[in-house]
């Protein structure tokens, strides 16, 4: 199993950082799925009793040796491909949307935005699992809102995401719950473009 470190860079008293990785963290374990979401093996903080501070934190996190960016690298490069033994195919590709959709709809269907579907987020897994990386921008969008109920975004990739929600993320201004879903499957369809 391959496992990445996460360690946030901390500077000062800003605690932020930590309490970023914590939700997201958070996520990750609520929403928890063998085949659509990287697990959280272990967290570790060091706390500081004397001020009630955190001192650092890391957290194990399965993850993947290649996301869908890298895999489409090597698939334009023959050498690479031929060293790696990874060629293009239509119907891998059409799997890992398919999957990639899955996991998308597992998230949404629990009331969970996304918020960052990009090639570098599609984690894929020797066995050809994909997994959905990086919640940082996720939202959880309360049991009781509409699809007109209007939430602020934490984030967004402007390349993968729809103008105007960019447009309202660089104003300040809240989105509604029906435009985060169309966002989120705008950018699993520029994923794949």
């Amino acid at each position: 199993m391959e496992v990445i470190a996460k360690v946030p860079l901390v500077t000062g008293d800003n605690l932020e950082v930590f309490a970023g990785l914590l939700q997201e963290n958070h996520f990750l374990k609520l929403i928890e799925h063998k085949d659509y979401i990287c697990k959280v093996l272990e967290e570790v903080a060091t706390y500081n009793k004397e001020n009630d501070s955190i001192l650092g934190m890391v957290a194990l996190i399965e993850s993947a040796k290649n996301d869908l960016s890298k895999v489409i690298k090597i698939w334009q490069d023959e050498q690479s491909a031929i060293k790696k033994v990874e060629f293009f195919s239509e119907r891998k590709l059409a799997y890992f949307c398919i999957k990639s959709m899955e996991a998308l709809a597992y998230l949404n269907t629990n009331n969970i935005y996304f918020g960052d579907m990009k090639p570098e987020n599609l984690l894929l897994f020797k066995d050809y699992r994909i997994k959905l990386g990086d919640l940082g921008v996720s939202l959880k969008i309360p049991d009781d809102f509409t699809p007109d109920s209007e939430i602020y975004l934490k984030g967004l990739t402007p390349k993968y995401s729809l103008e105007e929600l960019g447009e309202k993320y660089n104003k300040d201004q809240p989105v509604t719950v029906k435009d985060l879903y169309c966002n989120d499957n705008y950018s699993l369809m520029r994923t794949f473009q």
